[in-house]
């Protein structure tokens, strides 16, 4: 079985065991070399496929095929297309993560869970709020096998977030992209070039899954330390996502009461961004809510 399928290496010199570089200094275009552990996380991903096709399977009425058609090393701002549905998630000890879904696939997705004939528009349009909301709902069951593949990895989880409409941020820094092609029809060939249309890219963070023996950063001076503690972070607590349908939302009047599925006794994530940093229970301090911090689960 063919682990990795990088096409667009093909196209430009192989880069070097260091830095890829241009005429002009660092080529920021080019695709990095994959960290030794790729081609062991594409086998693990592919063994747990036919899992995630299931799932899908199940959920879209017909048959679906799912292969891992390989990895790569990117930057985000090199995840996909401006009209790609997108969105953070959540990926256990790793951090944060990113999943990515072609404006055709979203399209194609969406019609098969409404149970349409689940064909792409000849047009290619990006999906609609309701279209991506949809499809994500769908794929955070169906990519749980994942988690069981890579937990040897740092993968204790994997909980999409809400699909964003700005491009991704340079916060998520370098990644490694699982590359997962999701055919609404049965897939016969196996070694056949995956059409990017129908590929999901799952990002992980790479600097979790690089060797121990990795480069190593010394501390930062005291002083530059003091500096940067001084920075102001945007803190954040959230309480489980509730569904409702478009109908209900539509009918929203204010004095209405939502009921949320986070139930009273479990904790709250305290976030930096889309990282889990803590646990916490929500109670009062005077006139203001506060909470109080339970453990620890990351690190700033």
């Amino acid at each position: 079985m063919t682990t990795t399928d990088q096409p667009a290496q093909a196209e430009r010199p192989a880069p070097s065991a260091g830095s890829v570089r241009s005429s002009n200094g660092f080529d920021f275009g080019a695709v990095l070399p994959l960290p030794p552990t790729a081609a062991r996380l594409v086998d693990r991903v592919q063994d747990v496929a036919p899992r995630i096709a299931m799932v899908l399977s199940g959920a879209c009425g017909r048959p679906v095929g799912v292969r891992c058609v390989g990895a790569e090393r990117i930057g985000a701002a090199q995840l996909g297309p401006a009209t790609a549905t997108w969105c953070y998630a959540d990926a256990g000890e790793l951090g944060r993560a990113a999943l990515v879904v072609p404006p055709e696939l979203t399209v194609a997705l969406a019609d098969a869970f409404l149970g349409g004939t689940g064909v792409a528009p000849e047009v290619s349009r990006p999906g609609s709020p309701l279209e991506r909301r949809l499809v994500l709902r769908h794929l955070q069951p169906a990519l749980q096998p994942v988690v069981a593949a890579l937990s040897d990895e740092g993968l204790t989880r994997l909980e999409l977030g809400e699909a964003q409409e700005l491009p991704p941020n340079g916060s998520l820094g370098d990644l490694v992209t699982l590359r997962l092609l999701v055919s609404l029809t049965p897939i016969k060939d196996q070694d056949e070039p995956a059409d990017p249309a129908q590929v999901i890219r799952l990002a992980l963070p790479a600097r979790t899954l690089l060797p121990a023996g990795g480069p190593s950063y010394a501390a930062p001076v005291a002083a530059t330390a003091a500096a940067l503690a001084e920075v102001p972070v945007r803190v954040s607590v959230r309480l489980a996502p509730t569904s409702l349908s478009a109908a209900e939302v539509e009918s929203l009047t204010p004095g209405d009461v939502v009921r949320l599925d986070h139930g009273v006794d479990v904790p709250l994530d305290v976030l930096l961004d889309e990282r889990v940093l803590m646990h916490a229970t929500l109670g009062r301090r005077g006139r203001r809510r506060a909470i109080l911090v339970t453990d620890l689960v990351g690190q700033l």
